[in-house]
């Protein structure tokens, strides 16, 4: 596993631990170093001891053979001095297991304490000679003294130095080792030192820039982002929590660009929809104008023939409920519409709807056109009737023509708005076309216009109720007049419903711009 790969706790805790271990180290190093300072302290001293009592041992047995020399020269066979080898300190340490360990301590040492102790066997064994001697013959005591006393005091006093010198090397190499021991423990403390302090502010300046290198790229590409250049990106690779966070921040602003992008796309398409529909809603408007004023010159044509059924009147007043309820139908759409600013499919609900209406004003006009075909064929009748029964038909032939002429004109006027109807769902086509990328964000409105258009169905079924009751009544011309006023009615509402529409397209291209202009100011 790489380094930029730990999180920042494990390089901490990597971090302690390497100074730790370093720390342990050193601890131990002088934990032994101690030991061995100890260790070669205690021979020091033993040595050192035993020198000292090497050198006692030596003048105890000066003055031992000085004692001797006194007592000759006094020739007194009472020797107040040791004659026994075993039992002076010299001869107890012969004897001793001190001695053992310092001959398997030090192996030359052997040779020369095995002299040593010959020597020192020898030398009471003369001062025994010399007290059996001193009562008869003081010359043979004297001489006892001088040949086998002094030369063995001499052998003795040689082999003390001998390991006392031995002794001194062993001191000396010891307390040489305690300096090199030392010296040592001091290196090592200030090496193991050093390194600690240079691994600490290594990791420390590592870890340290680790947190704070990302830290300040994201603080610098944050300060870029808040300013509106979303172009701006992190280069850091990590798999700490700090390179997690940089790889967030670049996915985050790669995520905003896509959305701006998206937004800027859709805010386009959008404003050009709108401005089409804006278009395609006044041409239709001016359509529908026109559709009005023709169905109100025919429902004039028609007044006069309207009034001769005060029934057919009373189905005109009903009718005439449903349309409101239609029209009140129709403001709650328009109401719902203007909540969402930001969708069009309302656009296209509602021109679907019109184009729905257009489809009921040519069915009305087609069924208003075949009673006015219908009238033009009673009043044909009527004339042939009338030429039937001669000079007493000729007023009602009059009246005959006079209905035939205006069932004519009827039939002339209702092709006029059939003909603008078509034009008019046409140009209704084109409008949905240029807003059909919009459609799918305005479902609540196309429920609305749904139920509108269910109202305008009533309005339909409605006038057939007419249509079938004009068809048991004589005077066809009732139901045209209620026919043309319905069509006067709708083209009104349709006038009024592509007003909102238009005015709906003009905010909705207004609202787009702004969003435009908004994203302008962001770089992606």
């Amino acid at each position: 596993m790489k380094w930029s790969d730990l999180t920042i706790g494990k390089k901490i805790g990597l971090g302690f631990t390497l100074v730790l271990v370093l720390m342990l180290v050193f601890g131990l190093s002088n934990f032994f170093g101690l030991f061995s300072i100890r260790d070669q302290n205690t021979v020091v001293l033993d040595t050192s001891d035993l020198i000292y009592d090497f050198a006692q041992r030596e003048i105890d047995h000066l003055f031992w053979v000085s004692r001797l020399r006194d007592l000759i020269d006094a020739r007194s066979p009472d020797f107040d001095i040791e004659l026994d080898p075993t039992k002076c300190r010299l001869g107890q340490w012969l004897l001793s297991p001190e001695r053992a360990e310092i001959e398997k301590e030090i192996p030359g040492l052997a040779p020369i304490i095995a002299e040593l102790e010959n020597n020192h066997r020898y030398l009471h064994s003369s001062a025994q000679k010399i007290q059996g001697a001193l009562p008869n013959n003081h010359l043979q005591a004297s001489s006892i003294f001088t040949s086998e006393t002094q030369p063995r005091l001499t052998e003795i006093r040689a082999s003390l130095e001998s390991i006392s010198d031995a002794l001194f090397v062993v001191r000396t190499d010891s307390s040489e080792k305690i300096t090199n021991t030392i010296a040592a423990s001091i290196l090592r403390s200030h090496f193991v030192l050093a390194a600690a302090v240079s691994l600490g502010i290594i990791l420390a300046v590592v870890i340290t820039r680790s947190i704070t290198k990302p830290i300040k790229l994201l603080t610098n590409a944050m300060l870029h982002a808040s300013s509106g250049d979303l172009t701006v990106v992190v280069e850091y690779e990590s798999g700490d929590e700090a390179g997690i966070m940089v790889k967030s921040f670049n996915k985050m602003v790669s995520g905003l660009k896509e959305m701006i992008a998206a937004a800027k796309n859709a805010a386009l398409e959008t404003s050009s929809a709108s401005q089409t529909a804006s278009a395609s809603v006044e041409e239709l408007s001016a359509s529908i104008e026109q559709v009005a004023t023709v169905a109100t010159e025919f429902a004039s044509s028609v007044t006069a023939i309207s009034e001769h059924t005060q029934k057919i009147n009373e189905q005109a007043q009903e009718t005439g409920k449903v349309a409101q309820l239609g029209s009140n139908r129709i403001e709650s759409c328009m109401e719902s519409m203007q909540m969402i600013e930001e969708a069009t499919e309302t656009t296209t609900a509602a021109i679907n709807s019109l184009k729905e209406a257009s489809k009921e004003i040519i069915k009305v006009v087609q069924v208003v056109t075949e009673i006015a075909d219908q009238t033009n064929l009673l009043s044909l009748n009527a004339a042939i009737e009338a030429a039937r029964a001669g000079e007493f038909g000729h007023g009602f032939a009059v009246v005959a023509e006079e209905v035939r002429k205006l069932a004519e004109q009827t039939k002339t006027s209702l092709q006029e708005v059939n003909n603008l109807a078509a034009t008019l769902e046409s140009q209704m086509n084109t409008a949905v076309e240029s807003i059909s990328s919009s459609r799918a964000k305005v479902n609540q409105g196309a429920m609305v216009v749904k139920e509108t258009t269910g109202s305008l169905r009533n309005i339909v079924e409605r006038i057939n109720d007419i249509i079938e009751q004009l068809q048991i009544i004589s005077d066809r011309s009732q139901d045209q007049a209620a026919s043309s006023q319905e069509i006067a009615a709708m083209t009104e509402e349709q006038s009024a419903a592509t007003h909102g529409i238009a005015q709906f397209a003009v905010n909705l291209s207004r609202v787009a711009q702004n969003l435009e202009d908004i994203i302008k100011k962001l770089s992606v």
